[in-house]
């Protein structure tokens, strides 16, 4: 089939996945070896899950565990809606207003990292009283596995050195100056789309959840280079402690299968 003519194909399939109402079967990409996230709402799935837990998922087998240190969940009046890990297992977070963490104030722009399993002690990496950003709230980021730059989006339409973002951008902080990684001004899909989960897979290529359709729980990929969009991950609709939640955060954790994840899934 003609590449560009699929393409138009799946730009089509994709809106109507994400606007429609359609009953939905589960679908997880063949690239995905596990999911960790946070959703805004308390629910219940094997077991209570509170909103600042974060959820360890098997995509072949369902939530598997609670892996969040009990700091972080017992932090109540905020919600944990940015979050990331390491190759050395190391737990980042950040939340959705000015919070107390162990007697220690985290405002809503800054990203902690837990220095100890329980996260009893932690450190700011990104303090936004320093790179005068207390005014945004992070509620997402991952990090560029290349350079440990980091990359966010924002709750709000903002402000940030004197360059206007959207609540759909991307956005690199290279320790000194901010700059767009990816937007609408790219891609207009995101144009109305709040991204509020991210987790970076290669140079090119994101997988990101959104906060404003109806689709608040699906995760799709996104190739900035080639501006394709694949879904990604989506649970069974008829488990029902999933249908009303927002992944509120993102990390994922994919195969080294290389040819899976350049493929932009519209080649002949």
């Amino acid at each position: 089939m003609n590449k560009i003519i699929s393409q138009s194909i799946w730009s089509i399939a994709l809106i109507l996945g994400l606007y429609g109402s359609t009953a939905q079967a589960q679908f997880v990409a063949p690239y995905l070896d596990a999911l960790e996230f946070n959703s805004d709402v308390d629910f219940q799935s094997a077991f209570d899950i509170d909103h600042n837990d974060v959820i360890l998922v098997d995509p072949s087998f369902g939530t598997s565990s609670n892996i969040t240190p009990a700091i972080i969940s017992s932090v109540r009046g905020a919600v944990v809606d940015g979050y990331h890990k390491d190759a050395a297992g190391l737990k980042y977070f950040s939340f959705d207003v000015d919070t107390i963490v162990n007697g220690s104030s985290v405002l809503k722009g800054d990203i902690l990292r837990c220095v100890d399993a329980a996260c009893m002690d932690f450190i700011l990496v990104h303090d936004s009283d320093v790179t005068n950003t207390i005014h945004i709230n992070i509620n997402a980021f991952t990090f560029d596995p290349e350079n440990d730059e980091l990359i966010f989006s924002i709750d709000n339409n903002a402000t940030i050195a004197g360059t206007p973002y959207l609540s759909s951008d991307l956005i690199r902080f290279d320790g000194t100056n901010f700059s767009l990684e990816y937007g609408p001004f790219l891609d207009v899909f995101l144009l109305h789309n709040n991204v509020d989960g991210l987790s970076m897979i290669d140079a090119d290529q994101f997988l990101v959840s959104f906060a404003n359709n109806s689709k608040r729980n699906d995760i799709y990929k996104v190739n900035t280079t080639t501006q394709t969009w694949n879904l990604a991950y989506t649970p069974f609709n008829d488990v029902s402690s999933f249908n009303h939640i927002n992944v509120s955060s993102l990390m994922v954790h994919t195969q080294d299968v290389p040819e899976l994840l350049f493929s932009d899934g519209f080649e002949d």
